[in-house]
Parts: structure tokens; C-alpha cells; sequence
């Protein structure tokens, strides 16, 4: 049957409407995000107090982003891209959160023609890229500066795939070599992506046609051995980037031994059954899960296990018939698993941003799976339509609530403890933030809160230890100070303020421990010099006193301060009596 005219124009011009349409949402949906903070949780170390990210773009950070496993992460790309928005927009969050925001709606608009390239159906392709775009789970990327990592590595993983297609159309060890850097780069971003070998393998398999799974190898299909084989130097780059990591965050004590194996694979079996959830109902969202302080119930980890089995053996039975079940289950299970928490990264039970790549797989189940029923109609097309507008409508409704959460830390992480239990860094990150904006009251509530529910987390006993000495209560300070020094928590400051705390109650001999200590930490730190002056002026030691102030003015020549107690300690030494 040939086209008509009509349906010919509707076809050319189809994708510049859904591209016009994804930029009207993503847009509408995110447009907030320009008048949000920096968060507390992550944003600050990693950009506002980052001394190689605040001069920009330099060859001496260049050379560090590279090497450097900072905050427990490899990802080079990713803070050349932060350099860059300090060169663009200073500190001024509205251009770090817009920049998110393009690329987050960049990548949804790369899905759409990438699906819509592989699988020729205009429609399905459509609603993927719009349930992504839309979708509340992936506000934690896109409205989290820190999360820039999630949204680069998408891209350039989504990327790959596009040149692995241009491959498949004409292979060439040119075409193949694009593939190889896309997936560099990606991997540069974040090692989130180690898992896109295996959903190439799967796309050989459906859309494109290639694996030979049940039919006899010929010239246009390949064994799975094969295909596995091609992908090689894939493997060994995300084997490679994989050791990395560990390595990487191990070394600054992320990755955590604490909870059994066994214990691991319950929450990993349970938080798939989460997931699910969350993106079919994807409401009582936080920025932090915490673990569950007892095992998952019983009947819980049984419905998971049976519904993952169960979707599993659908998937594989109905693989020839529907081979976008399979594809699209294996691509959820395949790519969490580097985040199910096998390797238990932090305290946290599972994550948001956890699925924004994976959401892709369970969002093309649910495409083709609406795209296969009924016939081909006028009515049946009307009626589809109509479903799949109502249900990006309301994602976007709920996108544009959650992105409200975001504003800054009160809002964030009050909503947090609304929707979760037992959430001892939310009560934390409020803390800070009260400390930030002058509520001593409340801050030294959430951070008791947070000691309460977990005892074990030193951060909260500096800060709670901190706001005690300002407000005059050295004495009750001090045990919180001794937690952080025996866990390496900000251990030069928590040394030089438990020096402090120990003179102001008259334990003079430990307060002089602590301020050496704090000085071997540090020789080019004076804190330590000044506080064990003042501290030995006390004890009439005046020598040493002025020996210990001499050497803090070598570091601070400038402190007028220093000078002058320098000045009242040689008085001192002069007054009759001195020997």
C-alpha cells in the first residue's frame, strides 16, 4: 500500500514534534531547579569547597581529575564538566542545575531517535523517551548537582549503542573504534555504565537482529560466542574501570564488610521488588533510604523472589514471540547490578538514581507491551494515544512535586524523614543545616537524633561536640570530641577544639596532648601553635608559651592577634617575680 501524502507529512514531521514535546516537558518539569541551593549532602565537597574544581579548567586539574579517587570516585569527565560550570557560572547554582537539566533532556531526546532508529516504531520509541524525560525517579540525577555523573554517563553510554548501530550497518574497525571511545568516555563519567557489553548483547539479540539464538548461524547472524567474543575489548574496559572503583572507594572506607552476605542478597532480592514499585507507583520518594535496622520480613523477600522468577520464566518462555520482555527485564536486572548492593556501598538500602539507566528496560516492556494490543486501528491508535498521554501527564505532575522537595536541605530532607524511618542522616544534613542558619536549638536535636538512631556515626558526634563548645557546654562536649578522634572524623579540628574543650575545664595536661597532636597532623596548621600558647600562658609556662606563639605567627605573619598576645606573654615574663 502506498503512503498518502498526508501520512508521508505525518511521518517526516513526527519526530520534530516529540522532540518539540520533550523540550516542553523536561523543560516545564525541571524549570524550578534554577532558583534551588547547592545541597549539603555531597555538592558542597564536591564543587563549592573543592579546591580543584573552583579555578576551572587548568592543566594542574586536568591532571587531577584524572588521578584522583576524591570523595571515592573515579570520574574525570565529570568534574571537567563541574570545572567548567565554575568557569561558566561561578557559584551560582541556577547555571549548575540548568546545565543538568539540558543534559538530562539531551539524553532523553538521544533515546527516542536511538530506539526509533533501531526499531523503526515511532510511537513506542516516543513513549520511552517520555516516561524517561518525565519520570520521578530521575529527579535525584537531574535536580542533585553532585549526580551529574549519572546524566553524563547516560549519555555517552547511550551514545555507544548509536555508534555500536552505525557498526552493525556497515562493520568497520573505524566504526567498532567510536564504540570503544563512547564507552571510554562514559565510563569516565561514571562506572555506573560497566554493565553496556551485556545490553549490546542483548539488543543483538532484539532489535537488531543479529544473534542466531534458536535458527542456524548464517552470514547476517552470529552465535552468542560469537557476538561475546566481538565485544571484547568492551569487557576488559569495564572490567578494568571496575577494579578501579573498588579499589577507589575502598581506600576511602566506602565500601563497607559489615553486613553478611547473605544479609546482602536478601536486601539486593527485596530492593529489585522496590524498584518495580517505585516505577509503576513512584510516590513516598527520599534522597536517602536508610538500612532497615532488622531483617526484611519473610513474606516480603518470598514475593520478591517469586515475582523476579516469575517475570524471569515469562520473559524467557515468550522470547521469540516477544523479545522485548526479555530484552527489557534483563535490562533492568543487568544493569542494577553493579548498585544492588552485592558490594555494599555505604549505609543506604537502595537508591533513586540508581534507575536511571535501567528504567529504560522496564519503560520498553511497558511500550511494546501496549503497542502490540489490539489491532491497527484509527479507534485503537486514539485510544493508545490517550492512555500514554494521561500517563506522561501524570509523571509530570508528580516530577514537578518532587522537584519542589530539591529547593534546598530543610525541604529535601524533611521530606525524607516524612516518608522513611529510623533516618539518621536526614536528621544529620538538617542538623547542618540548622547550624547553617543560626538555630542551635534545632540543630543540637537532629543531631542527638542522629546519634540516637545510629550511635556508630562519628560525624554526627563532631558536630553535636562543636555546637556544645560554642554555646559555652565545653564539658559536655568532650566525649564527642574523643568519639571523632578515635573514628579519624575531621580529626586535626576535632583534636585542636577537644584541646580546647579540655582547657576551658582546667584539664590543661590533656588539652596540651591534644594541641601537639594536632600540630604533628598538620606542622603548617597554627590552631595548634596559638591554642597551646594561650593554654601554657595559663600554666605559667611563658617561655614555652612564647616559643609555641612564635612559631603560629611563622605560618599567620600577618595576625595582629598573635602579635599581641605575644606582646602581653613578654610583659608577663618581665613583671617582678618571673624567672
Amino acid at each position: 500500500m502506498i503512503p498518502t501524502s498526508s501520512e508521508q507529512v505525518y511521518r517526516a514531521s513526527a519526530p520534530y514534534v516529540v522532540i518539540v514535546l520533550l523540550t516542553a516537558g523536561t523543560v516545564f518539569a525541571y524549570w524550578s531547579v534554577k532558583d534551588h541551593d547547592f545541597s549539603l549532602y555531597d555538592d558542597i565537597s564536591y564543587v563549592v569547597n573543592n579546591y580543584y574544581i573552583q579555578p576551572g579548567i587548568t592543566g594542574e586539574n586536568l591532571l587531577w581529575a584524572m588521578t584522583s579517587g576524591y570523595e571515592g570516585n573515579w570520574q574525570p569527565l565529570t568534574w571537567v564538566s563541574h570545572m567548567l560550570d565554575i568557569q561558566l557560572f561561578g557559584i551560582d547554582p541556577a547555571g549548575h542545575h540548568l546545565h543538568s537539566v539540558l543534559i538530562h533532556l539531551l539524553n532523553s531526546i538521544v533515546l527516542y531517535l536511538l530506539l526509533r532508529r533501531m526499531t523503526g516504531r515511532e510511537g513506542a520509541s516516543a513513549f520511552v523517551a517520555f516516561v524517561f524525560a518525565l519520570h520521578p525517579l530521575h529527579v535525584e540525577s537531574v535536580a542533585w548537582v553532585c549526580e551529574r555523573k549519572d546524566l553524563l554517563s547516560a549519555l555517552f553510554g547511550f551514545l555507544a549503542v548509536w555508534a555500536y548501530c552505525r557498526y552493525v550497518d556497515a562493520p568497520r574497525m573505524s566504526r567498532y573504534l567510536v564504540v570503544i571511545v563512547s564507552f571510554a568516555i562514559g565510563l569516565m563519567a561514571k562506572s555506573i555504565i560497566v554493565t553496556l557489553p551485556f545490553v549490546l548483547l542483548l539488543l543483538d539479540y532484539w532489535p537488531l537482529g543479529r544473534m542466531a539464538l534458536f535458527q542456524p548461524v548464517d552470514e547476517r547472524k552470529h552465535s552468542l560466542g560469537y557476538l561475546a567474543l566481538e565485544k571484547a575489548p568492551l569487557f576488559v574496559l569495564s572490567v578494568g574501570v571496575s577494579i578501579i572503583t573498588y579499589i577507589v572507594q575502598q581506600g576511602v572506607g566506602a565500601v563497607k564488610e559489615s553486613l553478611p552476605m547473605g544479609v546482602r542478597l536478601v536486601n539486593a532480592v527485596v530492593s529489585y521488588l522496590v524498584y518495580l514499585r517505585k516505577t509503576v507507583l513512584p510516590t513516598d520518594l527520599a534522597v536517602f533510604y536508610p538500612l532497615p535496622s532488622s531483617a526484611w520480613p519473610p513474606g516480603i523477600v518470598l514475593v520478591s523472589c517469586i515475582l523476579i522468577i516469575a517475570i524471569t520464566v515469562l520473559a524467557v518462555v515468550r522470547i521469540k514471540r516477544s523479545p522485548w520482555l526479555a530484552v527489557g527485564w534483563f535490562w533492568f536486572l543487568g544493569t542494577l547490578v553493579p548498585m544492588i548492593g552485592l558490594v555494599q556501598i555505604g549505609a543506604k538500602a537502595y537508591a533513586d538514581r540508581y534507575m536511571y539507566f535501567p528504567l529504560v528496560g522496564l519503560a520498553i516492556i511497558a511500550a511494546w507491551s501496549v503497542s502490540e494490543i489490539g489491532k491497527t486501528t484509527r479507534a485503537v491508535f486514539s485510544a493508545k494515544l490517550a492512555v500514554a498521554a494521561l500517563i506522561c501527564l501524570a509523571l509530570l505532575s508528580l516530577t514537578i512535586q518532587h522537584v519542589g522537595y530539591w529547593e534546598n536541605d530543610k525541604t529535601l530532607f524533611g521530606r525524607a524523614l516524612e516518608v522513611t524511618e529510623r533516618n539518621w542522616l536526614a536528621h544529620y544534613t538538617l542538623g547542618l543545616y540548622a547550624v547553617q542558619h543560626h538555630d542551635p536549638v534545632a540543630a543540637r536535636e537532629h543531631f542527638e537524633q542522629s546519634i540516637a538512631i545510629l550511635p556508630s556515626f562519628p560525624y554526627a558526634h563532631f558536630q553535636l561536640a562543636q555546637l556544645l563548645l560554642r554555646q559555652g557546654d565545653a564539658e559536655a562536649s568532650i566525649p564527642y570530641f574523643q568519639y571523632a578522634v578515635a573514628n579519624n572524623v575531621e580529626v586535626e579540628r576535632a583534636r585542636l577544639n577537644l584541646g580546647i574543650a579540655y582547657a576551658t575545664v582546667g584539664r590543661v595536661t590533656e588539652a596540651l596532648d591534644q594541641f601537639s597532636a594536632a600540630h604533628l597532623l598538620n606542622p603548617y596548621y597554627g590552631e595548634p601553635h596559638k591554642n597551646l600558647g594561650l593554654v601554657l600562658v595559663q600554666s605559667g609556662r611563658y617561655e614555652d608559651a612564647e616559643r609555641s606563639l612564635r612559631e603560629a605567627q611563622k605560618i599567620a605573619p600577618h595576625d595582629t592577634e598573635l602579635a599581641n598576645d605575644i606582646e602581653r606573654v613578654r610583659q608577663l615574663k618581665s613583671a617582678p617575680g618571673f624567672r
